[in-house]
Formats: C-alpha cells, structure tokens, sequence
C-alpha cells in the first residue's frame, strides 16, 4: 500500500498523479484517484489551519 501511494505521490515519478497535476496545472484537466484527492484536501485543510 505505501509502494502504491509512493507511486502516486511522487515528484520524481512522470507516470505519478502529482507529476500528472503539476504538468497540467492551468492548462488541463486532471483527473485524481479519490486517495489523492483526500490527502489534497487535507493538506489544504490543515495548511490553513496553521496560518
């Protein structure tokens, strides 16, 4: 699971939903597993949470 999440997740991964998100930001649509869309969400949340 962690190995799956890692793949997901990755920076340095091309094939990584991140990777995929940062490629495409302001220019496509990306769609996300529901994993990576919980974790964003999150750390949004908790990122204004801190302010």
């Amino acid at each position: 699971m962690l190995r799956d999440l890692e793949a997901s997740m990755s920076f340095f991964q091309d094939t990584s939903e991140i990777s995929k998100l940062n490629k495409a930001s302001g220019k496509a649509e990306v769609i996300l597993s529901n994993d990576i869309l919980y974790i964003l969400e999150k750390a949004k949340l908790y990122s204004e949470l801190s302010r």
